[in-house]
């Protein structure tokens, strides 16, 4: 594993700017497209590419770059950082990440709670079970009475006002 600073070809005080030209000008020049369009193996760009991908999302995310920069030594070496007690420093939340921070949501919601919105979710139920469902006259009446007392209830909050 290659440092991702060296990656990007960026010092380790590079700033959040100066990291994104860095990947959009590598993005360009190694794009498995255009390698495969000069003629370079295409297994070899692709490879390239992916590189220089994971070295930009961890840099221009705060957190994972103040985790590789505590433990960047230990990673090199293909040691894992997290049997160490020492804990990476968090930064402090910058402005101008609203975009980035809708995206992780995003990203968080498609990877976590995504499959439960999706009919496999749903697959062990049976159609059948709703005939189980007894609706008594007494129920029924019960749950008129509790919507009108809440119509009332509303009523009577808007006469006040």
């Amino acid at each position: 594993m290659r440092c991702h600073y060296a990656v990007l070809g960026v010092a380790r005080g590079a700033t959040e700017d100066d990291i994104r030209k860095a990947y959009r000008k590598l993005v360009i020049a190694l794009h498995p497209d255009k390698a495969q369009q000069r003629g370079e193996d295409p297994e070899k760009a692709t490879e390239a590419f992916r590189e220089v991908q994971a070295a930009y999302e961890c840099l221009y995310d705060e957190q994972e770059r103040a985790y590789y920069d505590a433990n960047r030594d230990a990673i090199l070496r293909g040691e894992d950082p997290d049997e160490y007690e020492v804990e990476p420093p968090t930064p402090k939340k910058r402005r101008g990440r609203a975009k980035r921070d809708a995206e992780d949501v995003w990203d968080a919601f498609e990877a976590e709670l995504w499959p439960f919105f999706s009919r496999e979710a749903f697959a062990e139920f049976d159609d059948k079970e709703i005939e189980q469902v007894v609706v008594t006259e007494d129920s029924l009446t019960k749950t008129m009475a509790r919507i009108m007392l809440v119509g009332v209830e509303v009523q009577q909050k808007d006469s006040r006002r």
